[in-house]
């Protein structure tokens, strides 16, 4: 795999219509990144690739994106779009917020 999609995405790395900008920052079990859409910056979510055989980070993460898909409201950010990288690490595009 290129630098662009290694452990960490790297700046230019393509994501099913979203440009990576720059890595924003990583919590327990995910990174984000600011990446550019067509409708404007989104925080792009990714599940790091040690977790991809975690049946319980792949649950949860899969549950992160069914409730935001569900809901709509001022205090929670809006879910964009979501999918897979080709090494299996689900992704979710985020509404960019400072």
């Amino acid at each position: 795999m290129s630098a662009l999609y290694g452990d960490r995405l790297g700046e230019g790395a393509w994501v099913d219509g979203y440009v990576v900008v720059a890595h924003a920052g990583e919590g327990a079990s995910s990174d984000v990144y600011r990446a550019e859409g067509l409708k404007g910056l989104v925080a792009l979510k990714v599940l790091k690739r040690a977790l991809v055989s975690d049946a319980v980070a792949l649950q949860r993460f899969s549950e992160e994106q069914q409730c935001l898909s569900r809901f709509t409201h001022p205090g929670l950010v809006r879910l964009e779009a979501w999918g897979d990288l080709v090494d299996g690490r689900p992704w979710l595009a985020l509404e960019w917020l400072e």
